[in-house]
This record gives structure tokens, sequence and C-alpha cells, in this order.
């Protein structure tokens, strides 16, 4: 069997992929927003209710009241701690 790379590029590799999701993490309040609102319809969007909860204590922290009476919030792997 070939090795495509060496024990220490392995390494390099892994660190790599570790670091990638915690660079995607760390998203403003106005990438959250879009992202949360992003499957709603077209003239639901603008109005929609964005919020998120705190990790550590569960509180819901409001990113944007609503006009429409829709919530949302972004996926919870894309929320910053």
């Amino acid at each position: 069997m070939n090795k495509m790379y060496t024990r220490s590029g392995g390494l390099s590799l892994v660190f790599t992929a570790l670091a990638l999701p915690l660079a995607s993490v760390a998203q403003s309040d106005a990438e959250l927003i879009a992202q949360a609102v992003r499957p709603l319809p077209a003239d639901l969007q603008a109005g929609a209710a964005v919020f998120r909860y705190d990790e550590q204590t569960g509180e819901r922290i409001v990113l944007r009241t609503s006009s429409n009476h829709v919530e949302c919030h972004p996926r919870d792997d894309l929320q910053v701690a």
C-alpha cells in the first residue's frame, strides 16, 4: 500500500481539519441573521425575528425583532459561543 503523506503531514492535515469548523463558527450577527432567514419565502425574510440561545445559560438572545410574527434561528452548529 502506497502512503500519500508522512506522519507529520497527516498530523498537520488533522489540525487544519479541526481548525476549519472553528473559523466558520465565528460569524457576525448579520451573517447569522442571513443564514437563519434563508429558508423563508422572500416576502417573509425582511420582517422575521431571529434569535439564538446562549450555550452557557440557555438564555434566548434576540438578534433581530419581528414585524410579521415569524421567528427563526440559525443552525446550532453555526452559532457563536
